[in-house]
């Protein structure tokens, strides 16, 4: 989900974790959860489906973004 430009750079220790921070807080904006829940019969494994805002007002379900979550 982040921009493959930022993912190629290499910064500095502090400047990474800076850009890092950032890159999530603008996934955070872009991105809202549709649905979430748990894999029958696996405790630690939870499925969720994301879209960004954009594609939900405009009902553009095919741009879903799905994985898995392993909490453990």
């Amino acid at each position: 989900m982040m921009e493959r430009e930022r993912q190629a750079r290499s910064l500095p220790g502090q400047e990474q974790m800076v850009a890092l921070y950032e890159e999530e807080q603008r996934v955070m904006r872009e991105w809202v959860p549709l649905a979430q829940f748990g894999v029958p019969d696996e405790e630690y494994v939870n499925a969720r489906f994301l879209i960004r805002h954009d594609d939900l007002a405009a009902r553009r379900f095919d741009e879903v973004l799905s994985f898995c979550e392993f909490t453990e």
